[in-house]
Parts: structure tokens; sequence; C-alpha cells
């Protein structure tokens, strides 16, 4: 087995899945297998429904209560509150979903110029999350412009 690091995504979703007792065999196993039953969806960036942006690149991760913390990569202005560059976008809702605040996750995304991409969020269930990006921004000029 590939150490977690480098396993493809798909394998890791179905551990994470697995390991949550979400699934008990592979979709395409048989057919009989009782797979989750998802419930309607939920808009997480109501601006986003206006936006002229695009937004990809998403991850989120839930801490096994009520937190659910949702993050991905934008290039939306978000009504001039932040430069037309990627930034990442971070959304919290604290009662399971039902309700989500949003907002760029790094302090200098407004004047920024660097791109921000393939965010990636973890929890430790206790209240700790992590975010996790690259970017080619230089901070201004402590870092060069190559992916960091």
């Amino acid at each position: 087995m590939l150490p977690l690091a480098i396993r493809p995504k798909t394998e890791f979703m179905l551990a994470v899945a697995t390991a949550a007792g979400l699934l008990l065999a592979h979709p395409w196993a048989a057919a009989a297998a009782e797979l989750p039953r998802f419930g309607e969806i939920i808009v997480v960036d109501a601006a986003a429904l206006a936006d002229t942006g695009n937004e990809a690149d998403n991850d989120i991760a839930g801490d096994g209560v009520s937190t659910w913390v949702a993050v991905w990569r934008s290039d939306d202005t978000r009504d001039a509150t932040v430069g037309g560059d990627q930034d990442i976008v971070v959304a919290r809702s604290a009662d399971n979903g039902s309700t989500w605040a949003v907002a760029p996750l790094a302090s200098n995304a407004a004047g920024d110029s660097g791109d921000d991409r393939a965010p990636s969020v973890a929890t430790d269930g206790k209240g700790h999350w992590v975010v996790v990006w690259e970017s080619d921004d230089g901070l201004d000029a402590t870092l060069g412009s190559d992916d960091d």
C-alpha cells in the first residue's frame, strides 16, 4: 500500500469514508451495498451565484460534531474587497452546514498579486484546523516568485 502522502486522491477519499464508517465496500462492488444518501444541495457562498470569477480546487473537512470548514481557489474580486488574482477562500459552519461565514483566507488577499492554488484543509477534531496551499506570491519580497 502506498504511503498516505502519495496515494491517489480517490483512494484517500475512500479510505477516509471507510474509516468513518460511511462505506462498507467500493461503490463498484456488490450492487446491494448501501451507499450514503445525501440531502439537499447547500450553497456555501451565496456571493458566488452572481460573481464573474472562477472557483475551483475545493476541499472540505468536518470535526465529527457540528463544525465544517470548506476551502477553494477563486479569482473573483468579491465586490472589490480582494484583487483579481487567485486567492483561497474559506467558509466555516458551526451548525452542521445550515449557515456559513465566508472570507478570504490570507490576510494579504486584498493587496497581493500572486496566485494561490490547491488548498487542502484538515482538523484534529478538537478545534484545531490547518489549511495548506501553494502560492507564487513573493510575500513582499521575502520569498521568490516560484511556487511555494
